[in-house]
C-alpha cells in the first residue's frame, strides 16, 4: 500500500510539471547588449513554445518597461502582430501542438547610451493559474561611433504632438526638417487609424476618431525616430 500511494505521489508530481511546462520559453532572461544611433532599432528576440498536443491560445502583457529619458519603444511583436507599448494591455495569439512563436521588444535608443528593461508576462489562456511565465527583456546600447545626419537625438527628443488630450485638431512640430517623413497613429489595439506623409511641422485633423488613447509613431525612411502617447477627447 505505500508503495502504491509513492507511486501515485510521483505520478502526480509528473503530470504537475508537465502542466506547469505546457508553455515554455527559451530563455530565463532576454539580454541584449547593442549600439545606438538617432533611429535605429534594436531589437529583442524571444521564443515561447507550446510543448502539448493541443492547440494553445496564449496570452501576454508586458507589466513593465523603464529606460533612459531619450528611448522610445515602439512596439513589442508576438507572432502575429506588433502592438504600441501600452502596459498592462492583454493580447493573444494561437500556437499549434509543438509550435513556437517569436516574441519581440523594439528599442530605438536615439544617440542614448544606457540600460533599460521590459518584463513580458505570457500564459496558456485556458491554464492561466500554472502556467504564468514572467520574462525580463534586459537592453544595454552603447554610443555608436558616429551619429546620423539629418534629426539628432536631442532634436528627436524635442519633437512635440499637441494638445493633449486633442478634441479635433492636432499639431505636430518638428525640430527640423524629414527626408521621407510619415505619421501613423495606432490605437490601443495596434489598429493603424491614421497615416500621412511629413516633412516639418504638421497639423492633422483628427475630429474623426473615437475618444480614447492613441499612439502617434513619427519615422523617416521607415526607421521610427519618435512615439508619442495622447487621448482624443470627446
Amino acid at each position: 500500500m505505500k508503495k502504491l500511494f509513492t507511486l501515485a505521489l510521483i505520478l502526480f508530481a509528473g503530470l504537475s510539471l508537465v502542466k506547469a511546462q505546457s508553455l515554455t520559453f527559451d530563455h530565463d532572461t532576454v539580454n541584449y547588449v547593442g549600439t545606438t544611433a538617432s533611429s535605429n532599432e534594436n531589437d529583442l528576440i524571444g521564443n515561447c513554445t507550446n510543448t502539448t498536443n493541443a492547440t494553445m491560445t496564449v496570452n501576454w502583457s508586458v507589466i513593465e518597461s523603464t529606460g533612459p529619458a531619450g528611448w522610445d519603444y515602439p512596439g513589442f511583436c508576438d507572432k502575429n502582430l506588433c502592438y504600441v507599448l501600452n502596459i498592462g494591455a492583454v493580447h493573444g495569439f494561437t500556437l499549434n501542438a509543438g509550435e513556437s512563436g517569436i516574441m519581440k521588444l523594439e528599442i530605438i535608443g536615439h544617440c542614448t547610451p544606457g540600460s533599460g528593461h521590459a518584463t513580458l508576462r505570457l500564459w496558456n489562456a485556458a491554464d492561466s493559474a500554472n502556467s504564468v511565465l514572467t520574462i525580463p527583456y534586459v537592453a544595454r546600447l552603447n554610443q555608436s561611433v558616429t551619429c546620423p545626419t539629418g534629426i539628432t537625438a536631442v532634436e528627436a527628443g524635442k519633437i512635440e504632438f499637441y494638445p493633449n488630450p486633442v478634441r479635433d485638431m492636432a499639431h505636430l512640430a518638428i525640430p527640423g526638417t524629414l527626408d521621407n517623413g510619415q505619421i501613423d497613429i495606432y490605437n490601443l489595439l495596434g489598429s493603424r487609424v491614421y497615416s500621412g506623409t511629413v516633412r516639418g511641422d504638421k497639423d492633422i485633423d483628427l475630429s474623426s476618431l473615437d475618444a480614447g488613447l492613441y499612439i502617434a509613431r513619427i519615422s523617416d525612411g521607415g526607421k521610427v525616430i519618435a512615439t508619442r502617447k495622447f487621448t482624443k477627447a470627446e
